[in-house]
């Protein structure tokens, strides 16, 4: 789920100067060591809202606030808020960016992966078992995983071992 884009916010050598305070400069990346989010991103208060802090790096440093845009890091460093390595982008650049370096996890599993799940799952439901409803949504993968007359046999199976 993205963050919530709030508007363009007025940058005063105040705020300017309190967000310089927050960054180590390397090198290489510029790392945030004030508060970060818990995906790892640096975060930045001013005027009563939060910021992400590598969002408000770009706009001093060009000038453009972001809007609806992504603030795209060149180096996979979340807290990274050196403006050299961030460029602006699209949810689909960002995703095709991430896919290119290689850092894109499927969302799915295999087929087979999901048929034991959903019957793990179906298991523990049909025992009664406590927490079985917090994996609840995986049962809507039944529909997908029996799809052939042996799985659907084997689900009637523990169906009746339960019973």
């Amino acid at each position: 789920m993205r963050h919530k884009i709030h508007p363009q916010p007025d940058l005063t050598p105040r705020y300017v100067s309190r967000f310089w305070s927050r960054v180590e400069k390397t090198d290489g990346c510029w790392l945030w060591i004030g508060g970060l989010t818990p995906k790892g991103y640096g975060r930045f208060r001013m005027w009563g809202r939060e910021y992400r802090a590598h969002r408000i790096s770009y706009y001093i440093a060009t000038g453009t606030y972001p809007g609806d845009l992504q603030v795209c890091h060149s180096c996979d460093v979340r807290h990274c808020v050196n403006p050299d390595h961030l460029w602006l982008g699209s949810d689909f650049h960002n995703m095709s960016d991430m896919v290119s370096k290689g850092r894109h996890v499927p969302a799915y599993k295999p087929r087979a992966e999901r048929h034991d799940m959903v019957l793990a799952c179906l298991k523990d439901a049909l025992a009664g078992r406590d927490g079985w409803q917090a994996r609840a949504r995986d049962l809507v993968l039944l529909a997908d995983g029996a799809r052939t007359g042996a799985e659907y046999l084997r689900i009637v199976e523990l169906k009746q071992e339960a019973a």
